[in-house]
């Protein structure tokens, strides 16, 4: 392997002289049988945990009282003004869009911003520390996870300012929101919740939530991963050059549904559980491949 400017290549003489062992007909045709039930068993769990996701969503709502309602394409001439297609884009107008910001439910519902106790941006900081600020781990939104809710194996160090150190570190029960990310077919609004105070700081590409004591903050965080994972944030979300931004203040106004705290309790707990459902699905499928490729290779000694 070679290359430069950070590009590697494998050349054609690479390959041509590898060393290849043949072995018996016989043997091929057990290691590509063997092979293939490994990777049918993979795909099995694969569909198996997708599946486990998807009833996530479909179990928070249901528990609620929201309906999902499938919305199609209608052929024909609508009326729009200008200034409403200039701020907030096509998605904002489309079918649905006023359902997604008065949502529904079975029980009664406040605004996002009326059980939130505080909130503030993230910070991006500088490359390098001096004497006014310290290297501090900041969280991004490419470390979310919808099952793990945060992996920080991959976490980056800026330097922020020691005067803005305690309200930029997380705490317990704080809700982080993307606000401007997503994807082009993804829509922005991924949420993490965090289940300890921590060293961590965020991103100024984030939103930190902290919920009023008297609504449970990780069935917030269901609730809201709920809404993104079936498309309602697509309907608060507005594209600049090729950036989904979330429009907070169509955001703070979303309906969230305030059941008694044991049912609140109840459907945290749940969630938690079929998560961690999926992990062990997840996990399963990672060893079955693994020991299939350990396989593989000894029967092709």
């Amino acid at each position: 392997m070679s290359g430069a400017s950070g590009r590697k290549r494998v050349k054609p003489s690479d390959f041509e002289n590898l060393f290849v062992h043949i072995p018996s007909w016989g043997a091929q045709e057990k290691i590509a049988g063997d092979w293939q039930k490994v990777q049918e068993e993979v795909q099995q769990l694969k569909q198996l945990a997708d599946q486990k996701e998807r009833s996530i969503d479909a179990y928070i709502l249901s528990e609620l009282g929201i309906e999902r309602k499938e919305y199609k394409k209608r052929k024909g001439a609508f009326i729009l003004r200008f200034q409403d297609l200039q701020r907030w884009g096509l998605d904002f107008n489309r079918e649905g869009a006023v359902d997604v910001r008065n949502i529904v439910s079975k029980y009664p519902t406040k605004k996002l911003f009326e059980i939130t106790k505080d909130t503030s941006g993230g910070k991006w900081g500088d490359e390098t520390e001096s004497k006014d600020s310290i290297l501090v781990k900041v969280i991004r939104a490419t470390n979310f996870d919808n099952i793990d809710n945060l992996n920080l194996k991959n976490i980056t160090e800026r330097a922020i300012k020691k005067s803005d150190l305690n309200e930029f570190l997380l705490k317990k029960g704080d809700i982080l929101v993307e606000k401007s990310g997503g994807g082009e077919k993804t829509p922005v609004g991924r949420v993490a919740y965090m289940n300890s105070d921590s060293e961590y700081g965020y991103s100024n590409f984030l939103q930190k939530i902290t919920i009023s004591n008297n609504v449970m903050s990780q069935y917030v965080y269901h609730v809201l991963g709920a809404y993104h994972s079936v498309g309602f944030t697509q309907y608060l979300q507005m594209n600049t050059t090729g950036l989904r931004n979330l429009i907070m203040e169509d955001y703070w106004e979303v309906n969230i549904p305030i059941p008694p705290p044991s049912k609140q309790k109840e459907i945290s707990t749940t969630v938690e559980a079929m998560k961690q459902e999926i992990r062990q699905t997840r996990e399963r499928e990672k060893r079955i491949l693994e020991e299939g490729r350990n396989k593989i290779r000894e029967l092709s000694l």
